[in-house]
């Protein structure tokens, strides 16, 4: 009997029980297979889930009129109406919502996930994501969206601000997209993961956001990007500890540079894109500015 043992917590002792004939292995390699995605994987689900999620984000701004004094809650709901409302996460049944949405000085507070951002949430039961906290003018909207088509997840990030993003808010949001353009050209196959990353960190600390890139210290990620196909978090990893790990053709990721401004909030940017023998290419193409709203 196969069991995906990275994630089966103490039940397993239960399927011990349950067939004492049966000799217990470990599938979890499986993950590794899934890494390289197949034409349908990426080209008929992956970017079927990134058109949708595309048009979702262009039309909300102005068909519902993001504005002062709305809650992120309330954006959040109108993002994913009409969509499915949770995305599969490498956990013991886990599920994570497809649209978060971070404004202010709340969009650093850090949560349960793994992620730069963790956000107040609704309440003490669950702090993650929008809370009820008005959006205020020239505050930075981080909107995180994604979405499924046959199972395949795409993820895609982007910063709205009510009026001109500030400062120091803005010299954050060029940092993020420098980073982000310079992983697209380099992110080809063979390329190391790790060195990715550390390419990533050093231009962050290079710009002074040694202790707020991808979080805050101590709570920072170790990562830049991930693999996205039937999980949200697959291989490969642009992350620390990766050293071993290079990037291949068919890979899927999702890339996403985040910094936090404390006092100010938050920026960041993402984007899907599966890797190609020319390079990192974009499942939709979509500008990557600031939106002011």
């Amino acid at each position: 009997m196969s069991l995906e043992l990275d994630v089966l917590p103490v039940l397993f002792r239960r399927y011990e029980q349950l067939f004492p004939q049966a000799q217990l292995v470990d599938c979890g390699m499986l993950r590794n297979l899934r890494a390289v995605k197949s034409p349908w994987g990426w080209n008929e689900s992956a970017k079927r889930a990134a058109r949708r999620c595309v048009r979702r984000r262009r039309h909300r701004p102005h068909a519902r009129g993001y504005r002062s004094g709305v809650g992120g809650n309330h954006v959040a709901a109108t993002l994913i109406r009409g969509g499915r409302a949770w995305m599969r996460m490498r956990r013991f049944q886990p599920r994570t919502a497809v649209g978060h949405v971070f404004s202010g000085p709340e969009a650093g507070v850090a949560s349960g996930p793994d992620a730069p951002f963790g956000g107040h949430g609704h309440n003490a039961a669950y702090p993650q994501g929008a809370s009820h906290r008005p959006i205020q003018r020239g505050e930075a909207v981080v909107i995180d969206l994604g979405g499924s088509v046959n199972g395949y997840a795409f993820d895609q990030t982007r910063t709205l601000c009510i009026g001109p993003l500030p400062e120091p808010l803005r010299a954050a949001y060029e940092t993020c997209r420098t980073i982000h353009r310079e992983i697209v050209t380099t992110a080809r196959p063979g390329a190391a993961c790790e060195q990715i990353y550390e390419m990533a960190l050093a231009r962050a600390i290079a710009a002074g956001y040694e202790t707020t890139f991808m979080g805050s210290a101590p709570m920072q990620v170790g990562f830049v990007g991930h693999g996205i196909g039937l999980e949200v978090d697959e291989f490969p990893i642009l992350g620390r500890g990766w050293g071993d790990a290079r990037l291949a053709a068919g890979n899927v990721l999702a890339v996403e540079p985040k910094i936090r401004i404390p006092g100010h909030g938050a920026v960041g940017l993402e984007d899907t894109r599966v890797v190609t023998p020319n390079g990192l290419e974009a499942l939709v193409p979509s500008d990557d500015d600031v939106w002011e709203v």
